[in-house]
């Protein structure tokens, strides 16, 4: 990747790194944003420099099993 496509991308990337710097990122589960059912959450950084990249939802066995059925409350 050249330096232009680098930065290209970095800009693209910008205002999602703000936003997720902001507030936990979340689950999509059928379409729909959901937070962790337990409300736990954990810090992503950039394989790539370390950098930190904001919190993540984290999963729980409720959240897994939406995922795997499709069925089920999301609450």
């Amino acid at each position: 990747m050249s330096q232009e496509q680098l930065n290209e991308n970095l800009e693209k990337l910008s205002p999602l790194l703000a936003e997720f710097s902001q507030k936990p990122i979340r689950h999509c589960i059928s379409g729909q944003w959901v937070a962790s059912s337990n409300g736990e959450t954990f810090r992503n950084n950039s394989p790539i420099d370390d950098s930190d990249i904001g919190e993540v939802a984290a999963g729980s066995r409720k959240i897994l099993t939406l995922l795997a059925t499709g069925s089920g409350s999301l609450r």
